[in-house]
């Protein structure tokens, strides 16, 4: 087995295991967060770290040779029925050998569990220092606990995954479907067309049981899914395969609703997402905190064209405003990201006193390293007691960014700015392997204002059709007019702290935020040529 480590250009790691077949990936990879393409760059690691041979696993089909199966793809080899593993015929003599590998893997997979688990049971009972008792998990043991398993039957992660086993996407990605495939979605002001309405209403169909399943899910509101944070970094997270997948297929679902005009099942549809996004509020992990916020961005956009389309009945926009609120509340705080903070800096302490396994991870990863900066970084990995002057640096770095997150939006995007000042500060002193780790933190308060400012929009969007509904179809001509019937407060933007933009456009309004440049574009959303976070309702029809 070979280990493949890929830095995506987005800027999320992901790694696995993989048996080569021919020499090359036996099937097509993925980023778990953007999707982009990962193939080329595991064949790069591949063609440098072992010649072709055989797969590991031979079958004896009837014909009495055994041909050889490629291993299973990992939760990040795309789409079922996009790429499937071939066969490669063989000789009986490779039996032995394949049996060989088998065993030495399971071996190896135990020694790993084995490992992991003395590890930690040194990390837990090493010294006499005591952690302080600020209800914060201090090993990956109570990191694993911190993640709650709800009471049993009240788990709404088992009808999520349920409804992902469920989904049949098939091709959709390379079909000309919007937003899961190639395709773009029709302006707001356009009807949509009949032949997309027909395409759209067949991916439908065939997923009514995932559709269900999330339905379902959406009555209980906490979720653990099953995930083993005592395996820090290297726990698998099947469970993000299809989740973004799952959010767009509900996206879809809303949009065809309001193009038939189905105001209330446009409603449900968004709230189902809603529902995938908070299933993951407590889940310590950056990768799944960036699957959240993208989550959360296709709920806004089912909004947005279900308000350009349909009536939706006052009962559901009490339903909405409620949901997003409370999805206010929360990203306001920045709650799940500063859970994944916490989290790293237990796994990246179960790392430095690892560094082997850290040293195979830096020179599997041929995509976020110069040759010199793997160097430097595989040089003091092996150098001992080299890593306690990184670790203390990592320590202080993780202190003065969970005091800085402690502030609300804006004042808490200098939380970026540190991050970028200590990753220069540990250039300057040498400190590769702290260097190696801090890019993984870079821009996440960013991540949250662009997150909190859809929802805020989208908030703001719910209360502008309440008021519609009681001032006889006209929008008012300025927020404050919502406040506080429709609204206690009008939120902020939380890139500056002004408030949102908004201005009445014929039948309609444009609601935006300046977004990360601090730039007012809003007078150019017309031709696209703007870098504002926008909510934009055209014509909307007459309640």
């Amino acid at each position: 087995m070979i280990p493949i480590k890929i830095l995506c250009g987005c800027g999320q790691k992901y790694a696995f295991d993989v048996e080569p077949v021919g020499g090359r990936m036996a099937y097509a990879v993925q980023c778990p967060v953007c999707g982009a393409e990962g193939t080329t760059a595991a064949n790069q690691i591949i063609a440098q770290r072992a010649p072709a041979r055989p797969a590991l696993l031979a079958t004896v089909h009837n014909g009495g040779q055994p041909t050889f199966d490629a291993p299973s793809p990992p939760y990040w080899a795309g789409t079922p029925g996009m790429a499937s593993s071939p066969r490669k015929k063989g000789a009986t003599k490779f039996l032995a050998p394949a049996i060989c590998a088998i065993i030495l893997t399971a071996l190896a997979i135990t020694w790993g569990r084995v490992y992991w688990s003395k590890l930690e049971q040194k990390q837990a009972s090493a010294g006499a220092i005591v952690p302080p008792d600020d209800g914060l998990p201090h090993t990956l043991q109570e990191l694993n606990a911190w993640y709650v398993e709800p009471p049993s039957g009240q788990n709404a992660a088992q009808y999520y995954l349920q409804g992902f086993t469920a989904l049949q996407l098939g091709n959709a990605s390379d079909q000309n479907l919007p937003v899961i495939g190639k395709g773009t979605l029709p302006a707001l002001s356009a009807p949509i067309p009949a032949s997309l309405k027909t395409a759209l209403a067949a991916l439908i169909r065939v997923n009514q049981d995932a559709l269900q399943s999330f339905a379902q899910g959406l009555k209980y509101e906490r979720s653990r899914y099953p995930l083993d944070l005592t395996q820090g970094f290297y726990a698998p997270t099947p469970h993000l395969t299809k989740f973004r997948k799952a959010g767009e297929l509900c996206e879809l679902s809303a949009i065809l609703h309001a193009g038939d005009k189905d105001g209330k099942k446009a409603a449900d549809d968004i709230l189902m997402i809603l529902g995938l996004a908070r299933s993951l509020d407590d889940e310590p992990l950056l990768i799944s905190q960036r699957v959240r916020v993208m989550t959360i961005a296709s709920a806004v956009t089912a909004w947005e064209q279900a308000v350009n389309r349909a009536v939706i009945p006052p009962e559901k926009l009490v339903d909405l405003a409620k949901a997003f609120q409370k999805l206010e509340d929360s990203e306001s705080h920045g709650v799940g990201f500063a859970r994944a903070a916490t989290a790293d800096r237990l796994c990246w302490a179960a790392m430095l006193s690892a560094p082997q396994k850290l040293v195979e991870l830096v020179t599997a990863n041929v995509t976020d390293l110069t040759p010199e900066q793997r160097n430097a970084v595989v040089a003091r990995l092996q150098t001992p007691g080299s890593l306690k002057e990184d670790e203390q640096f990592l320590n202080k770095t993780l202190d003065e960014l969970l005091i800085a997150r402690q502030e609300g939006l804006p004042n808490r995007l200098k939380a970026d700015a540190l991050i970028k000042q200590r990753l220069n500060e540990a250039v300057a002193q040498k400190l590769s392997v702290a260097g190696y780790m801090l890019p993984g933190l870079a821009g996440q308060a960013a991540k949250e204002a662009i997150s909190l400012a859809h929802v805020r929009l989208a908030l703001i969007g719910v209360a502008l059709e309440q008021f519609r509904a009681t001032h006889e179809n006209r929008y008012p001509s300025a927020l404050a007019e919502l406040a506080p019937a429709n609204l206690p407060a009008i939120p902020p933007d939380p890139f500056d702290g002004q408030p949102l933009r908004y201005r009445t456009k014929a039948g309609g309004y444009l609601l935006s935020s300046v977004g990360p440049d601090l730039k007012d574009d809003s007078s150019a959303a017309s031709n696209g040529k703007n870098d504002d976070i926008i909510f934009s309702v055209v014509a909307p029809p007459k309640r």
